[in-house]
């Protein structure tokens, strides 16, 4: 028999809140905010300097009001709902759980890459004064991240009291600089004059926009530590605003101080440390010794911005977004010190960059400033959600600014986004790395954590009643919109595919596949079923942009065209592009056999054409004296290659808007198939006779870049003509593209319209005709309207070519999307052709135009940042249209109803068998009604019985309705208190009740 000692138990922590020493007061909360940010304020902000002293001076004053807003709002946010999470928490309830993973994600980049840009420098500064340190400079930041991670680990009193001194200490020595600066203060002479006010205009004081940040970021840090305070809702307010404002305070007197002091401004802004300036004087030291004093700003920053860090991916591992491990404390001090560790070790090798690349410095710090405006922008935004939707809400401060401030720091950080993306000399680099990470968090997230994600305890105590009264107003306007629709077989459909969707789903995929009315192939309509509703509208948006945008081009084109023949017409330009968009319009307002057989007839002149030139040409090609020999064969780097690849869509772009035609061809499932697989087989024969033969002609390899019109060398030697002359044979290609474009975006745009997503008018069509009239006038007027852009902005032409094939190449990778799709999931439905080279071909051809897309955002030439700035400005007005405007209007149209609505419910059948209740999911189901229900007994039996009662009856009318339909499937009887039909091998194949 064995022996039986007893145990003693002793009592455990019922919660790492027992073990952690808090900050007791908002002096602590006070002293982590001057330590994260007041860094900042001793080094690099004075690049922003180069766009002048006033001009910048603004951009700080700016600056700090968008950040005196945002702390604001997130002290109010914090005395209403403290949570731990940051931006991620909000930001699931406002705008998804995707973009809530992919902000939270944002701001812990935001941070690491900030630290590591400070370590680098931190760095740098150490290896001024000793050069001989500079091979040992990794042993340098692994002092500073061991020390700030160690002090973070202890935690508790020992890192308040450290942190405390820290900020005394940075602001005392700002004192002192300020100051003891005073009597050596002289503006006129060192402050550059009048000259220096203003440098460059609009486009250099919006570059200086992240720069400016350096004075205030990390602010709003102080909102991830509502775990380390005593009373967060009180607390971190009084906190967060203390330090805004002595911040604030210190941010204008070292800029007006350092402005006045030596080196002067025509030097500050290439000097590493912006206070040495005064220090030499006040102290009598040398540079390098006045540098090292600021050591301690810089490693003061690491150790509050890995805390934040830490906290937020604590968070995010007890919601299950990133590995659950992640989230245990230590066993002792109750710290997230394996968080912490993950976010050390990931600072740390980020620093290795600065040894491979030059400047990775700045090119972290623009990385760390876009996804910090990324995560600033969404948490202004769930302030606008709170404070709209629960303004009765009991909360210890309200921000002063209201909802006006959030939308002010919101236009402010998105002006600071688009500065880092399009007017940095280092856009590049940090495009590169934004995009590359944000595509490796979306497959992350899409790959793994989507299906792994849950709501943690701190997420359900404070922000679950967000999500339930999300979920309660979706399902409001749901109910709404379906009120609202007219159709009583769509509302039959639609109820069914909530209680029968695997009826619907049998149904109309037969019904689909006997179809003979085809729907037009937007991107809105196969999207919507892939992506999501939110991605079809973008796309769908982004297909009509892209013929626009090349119309556009076209047709400014067309107009330098005539002005070359006929100088004197230059003023006139724009009637012109009115007589080309004039002809278009009446072509296609009157469609039918006058529009399609003078399409026809252009389409055999330029086939015409193009044969005469290829075939008559031939002979006097000479390949040795114009194509440049091997030395031309390749020229410059990888870089350089992929930048060509958006001017080799000249050669193809417009070939998919074909499929656009289906309401216009009278059997669209074998025509349009046959038609586009012939026009795509002549148009790449033609591009590889035209290229070969254009590169062989004069005037050479060396002129022909520059070379508007490619035919002119063929034509000059076939006819004698002089360049004027031949450059006229060129008019009718560059009108024949107008007609057809315009034709496939006011499809989209009425087939949008059918949809509700733009206003219901413009899907009606001619009452003669029967063309899409108000369509077609509003894809012409805009592309009209772009036209102008010519007398305004150099070179708008190819901004508006680039501007279209970014769109066009991000509708061209949802339409492969799109494929794959139906390929997979549909591979049974009966079709008339069939791809040869499969998913396969789908795959290499989105690698492509992933790769056009990227070219043209940052491997082109002085038109990328306009480009890009124009690009970001269109979606984000789209993105608030539909959000404010489309969103709760939009309807399934008829043509949709048809084609695509089998592919909706097998979608929302799929969900449903993904998210099927497990035994322990409907457990913690049932917990969560206990806790919600707050001890209150639960439905009686009659209730209940009364609740199934009503539901039947609700089942029974549909039911009823549906059977006065003409050719309606066979339903069985579903009145109150009838038996569900068999499920066994007897059952109806078609019905899965």
């Amino acid at each position: 028999m064995l022996p039986v000692v007893p145990l003693v138990l002793t009592k455990q922590a019922s919660s790492f809140r027992e073990r952690i020493q808090h900050a007791h007061s908002s002096v602590d909360l006070w002293a982590m905010g001057i330590t994260i940010v007041i860094g900042g304020q001793f080094f690099s902000w004075n690049a922003g300097l180069a766009c002048g002293t006033v001009s910048f001076g603004l951009s700080v004053l700016v600056m700090g009001a968008a950040y005196v807003c945002l702390a604001c709002s997130l002290s109010e946010i914090s005395s209403m709902l403290p949570f731990a999470g940051g931006a991620y928490g909000l930001s699931r309830c406002t705008l998804g759980f995707f973009p809530g993973f992919i902000l939270g994600s944002c701001e812990v980049l935001e941070y690491i890459l900030y630290v590591s840009s400070v370590n680098v420098m931190l760095g740098k500064t150490v290896a001024a004064k000793w050069p001989l340190v500079e091979p040992y400079v990794p042993l340098v930041w692994l002092a500073a991240y061991v020390v700030a991670f160690g002090i973070l680990t202890v935690g508790g009193r020992l890192f308040w009291r450290i942190n405390l001194v820290f900020a005394v200490a940075l602001m005392l020595q700002l004192v002192i600089y300020v100051i003891g600066s005073a009597t050596y203060v002289d503006i006129a002479q060192q402050g550059g004059g009048t000259q220096h006010y203003v440098v460059g205009g609009l486009y250099e004081w919006c570059a200086s926009f992240p720069m400016a940040m350096w004075f205030y970021v990390g602010i709003e840090a102080l909102n991830t530590l509502c775990n380390e305070v005593d009373n967060p809702r009180g607390t971190i307010p009084r906190g967060q605003l203390t330090a805004i404002a002595t911040i604030c305070a210190s941010a204008i007197a070292v800029y007006f101080v350092a402005i006045s002091l030596p080196p002067g401004v025509a030097s500050l802004s290439s000097v590493l440390n912006v206070l040495n300036g005064g220090f030499t004087q006040i102290l009598g030291i040398s540079d390098q010794d006045a540098s090292l004093l600021n050591i301690p700003a810089l490693f003061a920053t690491m150790p509050g911005l890995l805390l934040a860090t830490g906290n937020i991916i604590t968070a995010l591992a007890e919601s299950k977004l990133v590995p659950y491990r992640l989230h245990r404390r230590h066993e002792t001090f109750g710290t997230p010190a394996r968080a912490m560790a993950a976010a050390t070790t990931l600072s740390f090798a980020l620093c290795f960059c600065a040894m491979y690349q030059q400047n990775a410095d700045t090119t972290m710090y623009y990385v760390s400033m876009f996804f910090g405006c990324m995560t600033y922008i969404s948490q202004c935004i769930g302030y606008i959600f709170l404070s709209r939707r629960y303004h009765k809400m009991p909360r210890s401060f309200r921000s002063p600014f209201g909802v006006a401030g959030a939308m002010y720091a919101m236009i402010v950080f998105s002006i600071s986004a688009l500065s880092i993306l399009a007017c940095q000399n280092h856009s590049y680099s940090s495009t590169v790395a934004i995009a590359g990470i944000l595509t490796a968090l979306s497959m992350y997230y899409h790959g793994y954590a989507k299906s792994r994600q849950s709501i943690s305890e701190d997420e359900r105590k404070l922000l679950f009643f967000a999500h339930v009264a999300n979920h309660n107003n979706a399902k409001k306007k749901q109910h709404q919109k379906a009120n609202r629709r007219k159709k009583g077989l769509f509302r039959i459909l639609a109820f069914l595919g909530r209680r029968r969707s695997s009826v619907i789903e049998t149904s109309m995929t037969k019904k689909v596949c006997k179809s003979t009315s085809v729907a037009p192939t937007q991107m809105d309509v196969v999207t919507s079923c892939t992506l999501g509703f939110y991605a079809g509208f973008i796309l769908g948006c982004c297909e009509i942009l892209e013929y626009v945008l090349y119309v556009a081009s076209v047709n400014v084109m067309l107009g330098k065209t005539v002005v070359g023949q006929w100088p004197e017409l230059e003023p006139f330009q724009p009637i012109v592009w009115m007589i080309s968009h004039a002809l278009a319009i009446a072509m296609l307002i009157v469609g039918g056999q006058v529009f399609w057989r003078a399409n026809l007839v252009l389409a055999l002149i330029l086939v015409v054409q193009v044969v005469v030139f290829i075939g008559g040409s031939a002979p006097s090609v000479n390949f040795s004296a114009y194509a440049g020999g091997p030395e031309h064969y390749f020229q410059g780097s990888a870089s350089d290659w992929v930048a060509t690849l958006p001017a080799a869509m000249w050669l193809y772009a417009g070939i998919e808007s074909i499929n656009t035609l289906s309401n216009d061809v009278d059997n669209p499932r074998g025509a349009i198939p046959k038609g586009q697989m012939s026009a795509m087989t002549t148009v790449f024969l033609s591009s590889v006779g035209i290229y070969i033969i254009a590169i062989g002609l004069p005037p050479g390899i060396d002129a022909l870049p520059s070379t508007r019109v490619i035919f002119n060398g063929g034509y000059r030697t076939l006819f004698n003509l002089s360049d004027t002359h031949t450059t006229l044979l060129s008019i009718p290609a560059s009108f024949s593209s107008t007609p057809g474009f315009l034709f496939a975006s006011g499809n989209i745009l009425s087939a949008m319209a059918e949809s509700k997503l733009f206003p219901r008018a413009l899907c009606r069509r001619h009452v003669t005709y029967g063309t899409p009239i108000y369509a077609l006038l509003v894809t012409s007027a805009m592309s009209f309207g772009l036209c102008f852009g010519e007398m305004y902005a150099l070179d708008a032409a190819r901004v508006f070519y680039h501007s279209s094939m970014f769109f066009g190449t991000a509708a061209y990778t949802a339409q492969c999307v799109g494929y794959v799709f139906l390929k997979k999931r549909y591979k049974n439905i009966p079709r008339t052709f069939r791809s040869p080279l499969g998913v396969a071909g789908a795959g290499v051809a989105i690698c492509v135009f992933t790769l056009c897309a990227l070219s043209i955002l940052v491997f082109q030439d002085a038109q990328t940042g306009t480009s890009k700035a124009a690009m970001m400005v269109v979606l984000a007005v789209l993105s608030m249209y539909y959000h404010l405007f489309a969103k709760s209007r939009q309807t399934i149209s008829d043509d949709e109803q048809k084609l695509l609505f089998f592919a909706h419910v097998a979608k929302h059948n799929n969900s449903k068998k993904r998210n099927r209740m497990t035994p322990r999911k409907r457990l913690l189901q049932t917990a969560v009604k206990v806790l919600m229900l707050g001890g209150r007994s639960p439905p009686t039996a009659a209730a209940t019985s009364a609740t199934t009662t009503t539901r039947r009856a609700s089942i029974a009318t549909a039911v009823t309705a549906f059977r006065n339909l003409p050719n309606r499937p066979a339903i069985p009887d579903a009145s109150p208190g009838t038996k569900p039909p068999p499920t066994g091998s007897n059952a109806n194949p078609t019905l899965r009740c």
